[in-house]
């Protein structure tokens, strides 16, 4: 369990990664996400690679999960949302450069540091986003790491 920045009770925290033939990417950012204490978890959902993705995710303390082909990225989220009972899901993009543990405090902490205003807040919802896989651009919207609560995904 972990304090997220904008609640006051503890939560539990888990990092959501998509990816789709990331096999020389992927593993900056999953030595960042596994090097960050405030996870409780990190899933990577492969979708579908047809290169040695999993190979390399293996490496890591992560929980894999893997689609036999490739279902697209929104449906790779799901499955990454779905395989927890976190309420705070961080996503970021398997190739994202310059993620470092500033840019996740600064995304799962509204009111903290130079991402504050990358937010939007409400009563069972924390969105928060970054765009771009530039960290010079980040502020307009786009891709890159976002933090979601749980709610979002219960209709």
């Amino acid at each position: 369990m972990r304090y997220a920045g904008f609640m006051t009770e503890p939560v539990r925290v888990a990092a959501v990664v998509a990816a789709y033939n990331e096999v020389g990417r992927i593993d900056h950012v999953l030595r960042v996400l596994t090097a960050y204490p405030g996870f409780d978890e990190v899933i990577v959902v492969d979708d579908g690679s047809t290169d040695a993705t999993a190979e390399v995710v293996s490496r890591f303390p992560v929980r894999l999960i893997r689609h036999k082909t490739n279902l697209g990225k929104g449906q790779a989220m799901r499955d990454g949302v779905d395989a927890t009972s976190a309420e705070v899901i961080f996503f970021c993009d398997a190739d994202l450069k310059g993620l470092t543990s500033t840019v996740i405090r600064g995304t799962l902490e509204p009111g903290r540091g130079r991402y504050d205003d990358c937010y939007a807040q409400s009563y069972d919802l924390f969105f928060a986003f970054c765009a771009d896989t530039d960290p010079a651009s980040w502020g307009r919207a786009g891709g890159a790491p976002r933090s979601v609560g749980r709610g979002a995904f219960q209709v």
